[in-house]
């Protein structure tokens, strides 16, 4: 985060962890197993800070993560 924050650049992250994407992200891209783009989610007010975690924000932004997970058999 120290680089993105002094570069002010584009980083992409992978994770299988919803709770670290939700946290870490402005938006989350849900993937299938075969690579194709299922959900584009923007992750509004993140501020990632501890205040964001405890955030009603966060916790939807968690849950509406979390149901795209669910609802695709072949997202990973």
């Amino acid at each position: 985060l120290d680089i993105w924050r002094r570069q002010k650049c584009t980083i992409l992250f992978v994770t299988h962890t919803v709770s670290e994407a939700t946290y870490l992200a402005e938006r989350v891209l849900v993937m299938t197993s075969n690579g194709k783009l299922k959900d584009d989610i923007k992750i509004e007010g993140n501020t990632r800070n501890e205040a964001f975690r405890a955030s009603t924000a966060f916790h939807e932004a968690r849950l509406t993560i979390t149901k795209s997970l669910e609802h695709n058999e072949e997202a990973i």
